[in-house]
């Protein structure tokens, strides 16, 4: 009757240790929690451009040649100073009248004559923007060889001021040159120069952020002019005058350093030599009388070659510009010779140029002849 007792549920005693797989330890979604999925760590991305931002900023305290166009703003203030360099060379050119007046009331053997001249020139071309003011003495003298022929040494001293785009400079040349002048019977005659000089530049130009280059140099040139006219008289004193003249200048090339203010960096320039050669075709009308000549005259010029080609760098990407001279003009004088006495002349002439790209907006030249 005791027999029994080993039905004890003893062995069901694991049932309840069962439901221990059943924890939800292993199930726990921790290692699947999208953590390491979520965009948090994406987030920045959007902010990475911050850092580029400034970049294309960083150009702006920075004068060197890189930024902006091809051709940067300094660039263009030095081309612009150059310009009117070579543009105060090319004032020194001057026909016959403008220099000693009409020589045909000077019969005297030997003379010395001295004149001033004032003028303004213009350019707005290939970013070559410049106003220069300009002021000259010339002194010369001449003696007669033969019966037709005059010869003589000439000297001036020329000095002027430039405003460009976004900066000023002051411009300084003399020259000394020798002269030949033949006048025929038959109202013909011709005119020739050579002569060698020297300029001096200085100028400061400014880019859109303040900084600036300055440049001091200078250089030396020479040129050679022919003039041919004939004075064809008319009816009561009146005559006509058509002439011709070609010139041609070079100026040497030049290596210098213009100084900034960033940083000690510098701008090397290179300007390579420069030639030019210019024709002119004139057409005058007058009336002379025994004591006095009076003219007025169209002239059409043309500029044959005037190319410029100058080479920047900041010692580290160098850069080249051509600035292209050919160019075409007309000028119009108006001028005049009157004897003081039998020994004294005096004379003058006033010119402006229309079209070109480089202008006369107005010259004026005055002088005096003293013969002996």
């Amino acid at each position: 009757p005791d027999t029994p007792k080993p039905d004890v549920p003893k062995p069901d005693t694991p049932k309840p240790d069962t439901p221990k797989p059943d924890t939800p330890k292993p199930d726990t979604p921790k290692p699947d929690v999208p953590k390491p999925d979520t965009p948090k760590p994406d987030a920045p991305k959007p902010d990475v451009p911050k850092p580029d931002t400034p970049k294309p900023d960083t150009p702006k305290p920075n004068p060197k040649i890189e930024y902006g166009d091809y051709e940067t703003k300094l660039m263009s203030g030095v081309k612009s100073a150059m310009t009117a360099s070579t543009m105060a060379w090319r004032a020194e050119a001057n026909d016959l009248m403008k220099r000693m007046g009409d020589l045909r009331l000077s019969p005297q053997d030997a003379g010395i004559w001295a004149r001033v001249y004032r003028g303004k020139a213009t350019s707005n071309k290939n970013n070559a923007n410049f106003r220069m003011n300009y002021s000259t003495i010339q002194v010369g003298y001449d003696k007669k060889v033969g019966d037709d022929w005059r010869v003589g040494v000439a000297g001036s001293y020329m000095s002027g001021s430039s405003s460009y785009t976004a900066g000023n400079g002051k411009n300084k040349e003399g020259n000394l040159g020798i002269y030949g002048t033949w006048t025929g019977k038959s109202g013909q005659y011709v005119d020739l120069i050579a002569k060698i000089g020297r300029l001096q530049n200085e100028y400061t130009v400014y880019n859109d952020f303040g900084h600036y280059v300055k440049g001091d140099y200078t250089m030396w040139g020479g040129s050679l002019s022919a003039e041919y006219g004939k004075r064809i008289a008319m009816t009561g004193g009146t005559f006509v005058e058509p002439q011709v003249e070609l010139i041609y200048s070079h100026m040497q090339g030049k290596s210098y350093v213009g100084s900034t203010d960033f940083r000690g960096m510098s701008m090397y320039v290179h300007q390579k030599p420069f030639d030019s050669f210019i024709g002119r075709v004139g057409f005058g009308i007058g009336k002379e009388t025994e004591r006095s000549t009076c003219y007025a005259r169209v002239s059409l010029y043309h500029e044959f070659a005037g190319d410029m080609h100058t080479d920047y760098s900041d010692g580290f990407t160098p850069k080249s510009t051509v600035q292209r001279g050919s160019d075409t003009w007309v000028g119009v004088q108006l001028g005049g010779t009157m004897k003081l006495n039998d020994r004294t002349n005096l004379y003058g002439n006033f010119e402006k140029t229309f079209g070109g790209d480089i202008q006369t907006a107005w010259r004026m030249d005055a002088g005096m002849r003293w013969n002996f």
